[in-house]
């Protein structure tokens, strides 16, 4: 048994499903505003209290119900509420304060500039690496708006040459033009940077072999050296390791227990609580993708309804409590480059075609500039977003699971948020 309540406060409701393997007789609201519902087989009807700071339920309000083989589903609505649709002066935005990838320390201690990095799968030690700063990418897709950076020192004209002489000691970049673009004079971090985003950790790492052939490609594999796990990829050009939250541990001193390791799922949670976190309209459109240059890719379509619904969910004494979910309707698309895939690729993709979900892109309807975000992932993130997607949807009554060629379900972020 367990009982689901989505709270809609801009509309005055909240639609309710009710899950049982027995059959429901009937579903009533008392006047004390306690919801029962009797369940065929068993002579006593279950109670649920309804949480007073949520408002009081009209008794009288029950509507839109529907049995189905999962259980029944119903819509109630508030007392003393005026039907309004969405305030179009408020803004929807996932405001919450995420944890640190690969649990890294928010800043170097004073007189400890080493930071050991540990394979997350065996702990066994991958490098040492000396960091004097450790700073937050402006954003989670960084390189794709690097072109539209400019320099925040002040380049307007000065009044009297006191003025002028102030500006220059204080930039380093003093001269009569205003918003010079940064992508023009090489931003580059330094090599004792240690570099992060929601989700995964980036910072300088000179390969001690880079074949002619690494050397070449946008970027190159890295694994652990005991247990053979991606840690993550390497850039030649750039001489630096991007590394995901999962893959690593970073400490800044040894000791003798490593904290437990963390799983593709929380990634995946801290990449799309990232992207929320960063634009300001709803829905938003994301596309999370994997395979970059093999003949097959994989992306999973993630459109956003709801950054922050109020769900309600039974515990052991019947009680209602409440958590912030994301709902989203989302699918699996696969991009097809040409032919040939490898046997892990291969059979990855007989298993999701046998999903509803899953959608050739040619059939898509959403083109790719309709997309707000897209971002390129590990195929083990996706497939565990695939799979935290597909279990939500068991919180939703089953006739209201899909919508066109969608499915619909919750995202959590509670994992991986800062307590």
């Amino acid at each position: 048994m367990q009982f689901i309540i989505e709270l809609r406060p801009r509309l005055g409701s909240a639609n309710a499903f009710y899950k049982s393997t027995n059959e429901i007789e009937s579903v009533l609201i008392s006047s004390e505003g306690q919801i029962l519902v009797k369940e065929s087989g068993i002579s006593k009807a279950s109670r649920f209290s309804w949480p007073v700071e949520y408002g009081q339920i009209n008794s009288q309000s029950l509507h839109n119900v529907t049995k189905t083989s999962e259980g029944i589903s119903f819509r109630l609505r508030f007392q003393n509420v005026q039907f309004s649709l969405l305030n179009s002066g408020q803004v929807l935005k996932v405001r919450r304060k995420f944890k640190l990838p690969c649990q890294i320390p928010s800043s170097v201690e004073e007189g400890q500039s080493k930071l050991t990095i540990f394979c997350a799968n065996c702990k066994n030690e991958f490098k040492e690496i000396q960091v004097k700063r450790i700073l937050p990418l402006p954003s989670i897709d960084w390189k794709d708006e690097i072109q539209d950076w400019f320099c925040g020192c002040s380049h307007g004209p000065t009044t009297t040459a006191g003025k002028r002489k102030e500006a220059a000691a204080e930039s380093e970049c003093s001269s009569g033009e205003s918003n010079r673009n940064l992508h023009t004079k090489g931003v580059a971090p330094r090599q004792s940077d240690l570099l992060y985003s929601s989700g995964f950790v980036r910072f300088y790492y000179m390969a001690t072999a880079v074949t002619q052939d690494q050397a070449k490609v946008k970027k190159a594999e890295v694994s652990c050296d005991k247990c053979l796990a991606a840690l993550g990829t390497y850039s030649a050009g750039e001489k630096m390791m991007h590394v995901w939250h999962h893959t690593v541990i970073i400490m800044s001193r040894k000791i003798d227990k490593l904290p437990y390791s963390s799983c593709p799922s929380e990634t995946f949670l801290m990449v799309i609580g990232g992207i929320c976190s960063e634009h300001d309209w709803i829905p938003l459109k994301i596309r999370l993708i994997n395979g970059e240059g093999s003949s097959r890719r994989r992306s999973l379509f993630i459109w956003m309804l709801e950054p922050d619904l109020k769900l309600l969910s039974t515990d052991e004494k019947s009680y209602l409590g409440a958590k912030s979910v994301l709902k989203v309707m989302f699918r699996h698309e696969e991009i097809d480059d040409g032919d040939g895939l490898d046997e892990e690729n291969f059979q990855l993709q007989q298993k999701l075609l046998l999903s509803p979900t899953a959608v050739p892109v040619s059939e898509s309807k959403l083109s790719l500039s309709q997309v707000d975000q897209e971002l390129e992932i590990p195929l083990s993130v996706l497939k565990a977003g695939l799979e935290t997607l597909k279990m939500s949807m068991e919180w939703i009554p089953p006739h209201q699971r899909h919508d066109s060629d969608f499915s619909i379900g919750y995202i959590d972020l509670s994992p991986v948020l800062l307590q």
